[in-house]
């Protein structure tokens, strides 16, 4: 039985999806108080995947769930026609919605958070983050690191020292935001993961994730590797992610598609075309003969 979540256009599985998958109802004691650091939904503006993790080894689970549901909102209150705006204006967003928890509650003072948001959208890969977050494309070409991430072996070439911190309001933060959006393929997958896997072993990323399995046997063999009991526990979150575009590739009517449905992206396409142009031309011409006559 697949346990995998499908929505337009990808498939994914998660956490949750893999312990329904391996039927697993036990959690090691030390687990239960874990926050999940990622979350992901559905949204008007398109799929979105969202990370947030803490700087220190002490779990602040309310400050997470306040940079995550401060996304949530920011993508579900109305449809964003920027979307690489959008994906800075919601970590900035995210910011001030803790900056104004923590000065009602100060065990939230002084919390520093790293941040990453996804949003595919139109058949494109949308973008942003703040401090170290690992999140990675798989294609035909290998795998990609997008994001800066903590890592053993790897030396990586990107980095930011700005975060998510709940003293400062700050509307001129730095966030990191992509040039120009991945126009993805069906077939590619996408890995975004808490920095416990990675920092166990660099090559446990590439064997999992480069490996042709499944993203189902991907998400238990992650699952199964957090289960480890030699292995330090702390939030071991993942969100795997397949593309199967609908429809083929990126297409400008893809926004009405979406939005709308194919029947109405057809009607938009008709209406905006030269020939639809021309009818209506004529039948003005026709009219305006008429009425003089």
């Amino acid at each position: 039985m697949s346990f995998k979540d499908t929505y337009q256009n990808l498939e994914l599985i998660d956490r949750k999806g893999a312990k329904r998958a391996l039927k697993s109802v036990a959690f090691d004691a030390s687990s239960v108080y874990i926050p999940d650091c990622i979350a992901h939904e559905e949204t008007q503006n398109g799929f979105l995947a969202i990370a947030a993790q803490e700087t220190t080894e002490e779990h602040n689970k309310h400050a997470l769930d306040v940079v995550k549901d401060s996304i949530l909102t920011f993508f579900r209150k109305r449809t964003q026609q920027q979307p690489m705006l959008a994906i800075r204006e919601a970590i900035v967003y995210a910011n001030k919605q803790l900056y104004y928890a923590a000065t009602h509650n100060p065990n939230l003072l002084g919390q520093r958070i790293n941040c990453v948001i996804v949003l595919f959208r139109e058949k494109q890969l949308f973008y942003s983050y703040i401090g170290d977050n690992n999140l990675f494309l798989k294609n035909e070409r290998g795998i990609k690191r997008l994001t800066p991430g903590k890592s053993l072996t790897e030396e990586d070439e990107l980095s930011e020292v700005d975060l998510i911190n709940s003293s400062i309001y700050d509307m001129g933060m730095n966030v990191s935001i992509i040039d120009k959006p991945y126009s993805v393929k069906t077939g590619d997958q996408l890995l975004l993961c808490s920095d416990a896997f990675v920092k166990a072993s660099d090559d446990f990323v590439q064997d999992v994730f480069g490996s042709e399995r499944d993203i189902q046997e991907k998400g238990i063999e992650m699952l199964q590797f957090s289960d480890d009991k030699d292995v330090q526990k702390t939030s071991y979150s993942f969100l795997l992610v397949h593309f199967k575009l609908i429809g083929g590739e990126y297409t400008d009517t893809g926004s009405m598609e979406y939005m709308y449905g194919n029947f109405i992206g057809k009607i938009v396409d008709f209406v905006t075309s030269t020939l639809f142009l021309v009818i209506l031309a004529v039948f003005i011409i026709i009219f305006i003969f008429m009425y003089v006559l």
